[in-house]
């Protein structure tokens, strides 16, 4: 028998030992299993990604129906306020002293005028 150094074909410069040709072929081998093996692996992954998707939007859905509110509060709750404001821009003051009369700035000053408008 011969030895693995000695035996193969000759590629080029390089010889390519049968030994290596043999473990390839079992590498393709594992290849295709390990490829299977990934494709189940992420098979999972993506179900429990969807499961951790559902979990909160079930819990939101409840609580919603419970009468609970999300996002942040209005500056100014009190509809009263916002009418205040319109009649003080109606009659020409300026809307720095508005914005400072409601305690928020001018963007949300104008942002409440707009909604009241619209």
């Amino acid at each position: 028998m011969e030895s693995a150094s000695n035996s193969g074909t000759r590629v080029g410069y390089t010889r390519v030992s049968t030994v290596a040709q043999t473990l390839d072929q079992q590498n393709t081998a594992l290849a295709a299993a390990g490829r299977m093996v990934i494709g189940v692996l992420a098979s999972m992954a993506e179900f429990e990604r969807e499961l951790i998707k559902e979990r909160p939007a079930l819990k939101r859905a409840v609580s919603r129906a419970n009468g609970t509110k999300f996002g942040r509060r209005t500056k100014v709750a009190d509809p009263a306020h916002v009418a205040t404001a319109r009649r003080m821009k109606a009659d020409g003051h300026p809307a720095r002293d508005i914005a400072k009369y409601l305690g928020v700035s001018r963007a949300t000053l104008y942002r409440y005028l707009a909604d009241e408008a619209a």
